[in-house]
């Protein structure tokens, strides 16, 4: 189209009426929007083999979005407080003596542990080691006493007994309820206060899981062993000194 020819086009387009127009110019309109349809398909076209193949956007966006979130770990050594109950086996992994939250697994792998110094055998607090890069760090591990099974009482027998025999130490023989082999275990008896030797009232004890109870032993004598009244009495003399007159 000429210069020409395109201004007065555009100049009976502004006096016309637009739906005249269009029904006057259809065919011009109708070629020009194929011929903007054949251009923005030919743009996709060329475009669609640049972008990556499905599935492989998704992986992308996803690697960017953890990189981008997931915070940087310090690799600060921070040592855990540690226990357990006497006589039980202890870790010997490294991860749970540390924040392992605070680590890169490299790290993790070049701790080396120590827990020489910790005796199982012994309630109280001992020093575990663990080193990297020539660094020692120490912490803390508590071991406590085991955790007994719980008794609302313990109640004691209170009994005779004869002058100069010997007191049992079998507990069962001092007490009046039924308790567990391990209740029993860990039950103390106390008699040493208990004086066989001499007539009289003496308390004994049981001690068990901090509390003590008590009971009562009286040492009394032996009637069978007693003297009869004829020889509690002296024989008769003459004089004081207990010699019988000759006949």
């Amino acid at each position: 189209m000429k210069k020409g020819n395109f201004n007065q086009w555009i100049t009976n387009f502004k006096n016309m009426d637009k739906k005249e127009f269009i029904r006057k110019n259809d065919k011009l309109i109708a070629i020009s929007m194929i011929t903007f349809s054949g251009m923005l398909c030919l743009s996709v076209g060329v475009a669609l083999p640049l972008l990556p193949k499905e599935g492989s956007d998704k992986t992308v966006l996803l690697q960017i979005s953890k990189s981008q979130v997931e915070k940087k770990k310090s690799n600060e050594i921070v040592l855990k407080e540690m226990q357990s109950e006497v006589n039980q086996p202890i870790s010997v992994d490294v991860r749970d003596y540390v924040d392992t939250t605070l680590l890169d697994e490299e790290v993790i792998k070049k701790l080396k542990l120590d827990t020489s110094l910790v005796n199982i055998l012994e309630p109280g607090n001992y020093t575990y080691v663990i080193k990297y890069k020539n660094k020692t760090y120490n912490g803390i591990y508590v071991i406590k006493e085991k955790e007994l099974p719980k008794v609302d009482k313990i109640t004691l027998k209170s009994f005779d007994w004869f002058v100069g025999q010997s007191l049992s130490q079998n507990l069962d023989d001092y007490i009046t309820v039924n308790l567990s082999d391990e209740v029993k275990a860990n039950c103390k008896l106390d008699l040493s206060q208990v004086n066989i030797n001499q007539v009289g009232a003496y308390a004994y004890t049981v001690s068990y899981d901090g509390q003590v109870y008590t009971g009562v032993i009286t040492v009394i004598n032996n009637p069978a062993e007693q003297p009869t009244q004829q020889e509690v009495l002296p024989p008769a003399s003459t004089d004081n000194t207990g010699v019988l007159p000759t006949t």
